[in-house]
């Protein structure tokens, strides 16, 4: 590995652009799981609503930010979330339509959680400056809680 190939990695993980392929691997499983939990739900609906889809992408796109180093899989996560209620939940079905009301919104909330997750649970790990803090190891507080005496 080349002396440029070090400093690019270490940019891309100062500024929360990295991933391993276990980070691939949590986000493409947390996908795939709301894509068939919807698919599966929306089997049992029988009156065609599908006010449940976006909630269970939005909590996808959650559990990916805050499970997964960095930014990256998270924003991917929102995108590819925002797309995939709209070609697969929403009618027209296997169409996609950015014409439907709700849409830009949609896409908004997504994406602003998905990068708020992120940097909070990126954060969490830069305050307590724990060397091998991943997003999903808790670290208790090393501070006292106020109010709260220590003896």
């Amino acid at each position: 590995m080349t002396a440029k190939d070090v400093r690019r990695k270490k940019l891309l993980r100062t500024i929360g652009l990295h991933f391993s392929g276990v980070d691939t691997l949590k986000a493409l499983g947390m996908y795939l799981m709301s894509v068939m939990g919807c698919l599966l739900l929306r089997s049992f609906d029988m009156h065609n609503d599908t006010s449940y889809v976006a909630m269970i992408f939005l909590l996808d796109v959650f559990l990916t930010a805050f499970w997964t180093d960095g930014y990256l899989l998270g924003i991917i996560a929102a995108v590819v979330g925002v797309f995939s209620v709209d070609y697969i939940f929403t009618y027209p079905f296997w169409h996609i339509s950015f014409t439907l009301t709700g849409f830009p919104l949609t896409f908004l909330v997504m994406m602003t959680i998905s990068i708020l997750t992120a940097s909070s649970s990126c954060s969490r790990c830069s305050c307590v400056r724990v060397p091998s803090c991943s997003s999903s190891t808790l670290v208790a507080p090393t501070m006292p809680v106020s109010g709260v005496r220590m003896s």
